[in-house]
């Protein structure tokens, strides 16, 4: 029998996986459904959202009711590929890869920075809705 990766698509999927406190900084590896987005590298963005939106190659999955990032803030691999970027922009994906409720900052000055994210990303493909395939 094929070992099936949990499924994350919102809050309550994430808290379900990591019930115990203790879990939350341990990793596991799971598929997370949701919208491919550029997050808003601009400060001033969360405090006047009529500000243009400063992209810098990192990435949110957009889940049904919260976002996760791809790799912790400040690691080098969460600043993602321009080709990735037009390739999935705005579309339904799933990521597989090792998963963490609750991550601290790559680098130590970043605090305040935390979140759930990907710590690690085995693939990524969209997600076909009209005909339920990934290609």
């Amino acid at each position: 029998m094929i070992h099936e990766l949990p499924i994350i698509e919102s809050r309550a999927d994430i808290d379900k996986l990591f019930a115990q406190r203790s879990e939350r900084g341990n990793g596991k590896q799971v598929r997370v459904i949701g919208k491919y987005q550029q997050a808003n590298g601009s400060k001033a963005a969360s405090r006047n959202p009529n500000l243009p939106p400063l992209h810098v190659g990192m990435v949110h999955i957009i889940l049904e009711d919260s976002a996760i990032l791809l790799y912790p803030f400040g690691h080098p691999s969460g600043i993602r590929s321009p080709d990735e970027i037009v390739q999935f922009e705005h579309k339904r994906v799933v990521v597989v890869g090792k998963f963490v409720s609750y991550a601290d900052p790559y680098h130590s000055h970043q605090q305040g920075l935390v979140g759930p994210c990907m710590l690690t990303v085995e693939s990524i493909v969209r997600l076909y809705p009209s005909k339920a395939i990934l290609c």
